[in-house]
């Protein structure tokens, strides 16, 4: 995990962010693709700074080698597995993007979330949850890979280029 930083996130960190949301896209079709994305450049320099500064940290920038390849970020969920962005709850989901295509499958997502973890586990905290759609069998693999388990299923709730995905929540004990 040495060639892994997370770093909080910094201003100059949204030009390659930018680059992201408009010239490379595909991610998109992974993370929420449910979600209509837009990029407003001040509301992604709000809400990266708010996630950052929160405590704990809800937002890293993951770089690999010295080179920025994406972002690792958290949210607080409700007791029925449901999104609650920074509103506190006792359960904490954690998400990763790595934009760039060409920077996939080289352990690089695998590494940052167990870095995340430890950092969860650091400051005490002995659950922390993922959540992703049964399409998106990558991030199925990274988190079963890590050792997370499946906790929770809503059926045929996420519809993703006309088909319908549950949605699935993992639990890791730390």
């Amino acid at each position: 995990m040495e060639n892994i930083e997370l770093r909080k996130f910094e201003d100059s960190d949204l030009i390659q962010i930018k680059n992201w949301y408009l010239n490379m896209v595909e991610w998109q079709l992974w993370d929420a693709p449910w979600e209509e994305v837009e990029y407003d450049e001040n509301g992604q320099k709000n809400i990266r700074h708010s996630r950052s500064n929160n405590s704990p940290c809800f937002e890293f920038e993951i770089f690999f080698q010295g080179n920025h390849v994406g972002w690792i970020s958290a949210y607080y969920m409700t007791e029925d597995f449901k999104y609650n962005g920074l509103d506190k709850t006792d359960k904490i989901a954690i998400g990763i993007d790595i934009p760039d295509e060409n920077m996939r499958g080289k352990g690089i997502g695998t590494m940052a979330i167990k870095k995340y973890l430890e950092y969860f586990k650091k400051l005490g905290y002995e659950k922390i949850y993922t959540q992703t759609w049964s399409g998106n069998t990558r991030m199925i693999n990274v988190a079963n890979k890590i050792g997370f388990k499946e906790v929770n299923r809503y059926i045929g709730i996420r519809n993703v280029r006309n088909k319908k995905y549950d949605a699935l929540t993992f639990e890791i004990t730390l």
